[in-house]
Parts: C-alpha cells; sequence; structure tokens
C-alpha cells in the first residue's frame, strides 16, 4: 500500500510541476481532476502489474517476452501519457495523437530490445564481482567489442532523433 501511496504523490508532484511550468498558476495544483488522475495512473500501473504477475503470463515463452508484454507496456504508456496530457493540457488526447503513438510503440520496442539483450548477454551482473571504474572504462570503452561500439551508435541516435523530436515538435 505504501508503494501505492509513493506513486500517487510521484505522479502528483509531476502533473502539478508541468501545470505550474505550462499556465504558471500554482506550484501544487488543488484540481480535483489533477488529484484523480494521479491516483488513477498509479492504480492502472498496479492493475499492469498484476496482470504481468499472473500466471497465463509465462515469462519463458517467447512469445511473451517478445510481443505480449511489450505491447501491454505500449498500451499502459500511451494511456498514462493520455490522461497526463489530459490533466496538464485540458485537451482529450485518446485520438490518433502521433507523438503518443511514437513514444507507445518506442517503449515496446525499448521493453523487447531489453529482452533481447537480457537473452543475448553471457554474464550475469549479480555473480561479476565489484570492479574498479577504470576497469569498466579499459573493457567497454577502449578495447570495446563490436557488439558495444553498436550499442554506442543505437544509443547515439537514438539521442539524436529525441533531441530532433523535441527541437521540432516545439
Amino acid at each position: 500500500m505504501i508503494p501505492l501511496f509513493y506513486t500517487c504523490i510521484v505522479f502528483y508532484l509531476l502533473i502539478s510541476f508541468l501545470n505550474f511550468f505550462i499556465y504558471q498558476n500554482v506550484m501544487f495544483f488543488k484540481d480535483p481532476i489533477v488529484i484523480l488522475a494521479a491516483i488513477g495512473i498509479a492504480g492502472f500501473i498496479k492493475l499492469i502489474d498484476w496482470l504481468k504477475s499472473l500466471s497465463i503470463f509465462n515469462p519463458h515463452k517467447e512469445i511473451n517476452r517478445y510481443f505480449i508484454r511489450p505491447s501491454i507496456s505500449a498500451i499502459e504508456a500511451y494511456i498514462i501519457m493520455s490522461v497526463i496530457f489530459l490533466t496538464v493540457l485540458q485537451e482529450f488526447t485518446l485520438i490518433l495523437n502521433i507523438v503518443l503513438i511514437f513514444v507507445a510503440v518506442l517503449v515496446a520496442i525499448t521493453e523487447s530490445a531489453e529482452k533481447k539483450i537480457d537473452d543475448i548477454s553471457s554474464q550475469d551482473p549479480k555473480k561479476e564481482p565489484r570492479k574498479p571504474l577504470q576497469h569498466y572504462i579499459d573493457k567497454f570503452i577502449i578495447h570495446a567489442t563490436p557488439f558495444h561500439k553498436l550499442m554506442y551508435v543505437i544509443y547515439g541516435i537514438s539521442i539524436c532523433l529525441l533531441i530532433i523530436t523535441v527541437i521540432f515538435y516545439y
């Protein structure tokens, strides 16, 4: 129950700060819509976590790992962002908003890629002993494998696309 309360507080503060930066009204918004939206988002997140933990979603099945769970995460991200847009901008955005769909699809792709990287990774980070930072710099930056170099390129392109999207959207 305490994590649910903390999640409600975090989303309330997020929505209040967004309202403050957009409308310059008050720092802590007392509108019941904002409070109900924060409670709804937190409850929805807990509901999705509960649905993901059900036995029908076997995490070892490939279709569940790469398709069903990322699809649920995309729908979750779309609904949460729609509710935040509704409370902050006071416009109903459950229509086909291209930015929300783009971000939701990126959430699904990211989750699928994360599962695939976990599958092909040969090391378990919990079993590896702690080493100094210089060891990791030498291993992953100076003497990087082709996989690590590819990941640097993908991360760089993703960051550039995000910056370009934000610049052209505003």
